[in-house]
């Protein structure tokens, strides 16, 4: 994978402008793409381009990452590399636990872990870490 755009730092702040206010709904504002939304703005590609727009709900979504082979081995097989979370680097993706238990990702801005919400981004000061991933380094 190649280095970060020209002017990523800016993207992923226009990225968070744009989304602020967007609110969750599954396979168009969910974790997944958020996440993806933010690579494409970042990296210029879209980890979600053979499965954007297939799944309308929990189920689709779960099915679409399990034909992948887990959100960790998708975003590795198209070279996104494992890194230690306290290296973490703005507009590295993390797969994390949520208060239900549930898997999620998250998006690391600085100091801060954004995803989708009821009513638009929300912002984490911390996360429970499984893996962490990032895109590039700058």
């Amino acid at each position: 994978m190649g280095l970060r755009l020209k002017g990523w730092e800016s993207r992923l702040a226009a990225f968070v402008e744009t989304a602020r206010e967007v609110p969750f709904k599954w396979g168009e504002n969910d974790c997944v793409t958020l996440a993806a939304d933010v690579t494409e703005a970042i990296a210029g590609f879209d980890f979600m381009a053979d499965f954007r727009g297939t799944y309308r709900d929990r189920r689709g979504a779960a099915r679409a990452i399990r034909d992948r082979g887990g959100l960790a081995s998708h975003l590795l097989a198209l070279g996104f590399a494992r890194t230690d979370d306290r290296r973490l680097l703005r507009g590295d993706v993390v797969l994390t636990v949520d208060a239900a238990g549930e898997d999620t990702l998250r998006v690391y801005i600085g100091g801060s872990f954004i995803g989708p919400g009821e009513s638009g981004l929300e912002f984490l000061d911390k996360v429970v870490i499984v893996k962490a991933f990032t895109l590039c380094r700058p």
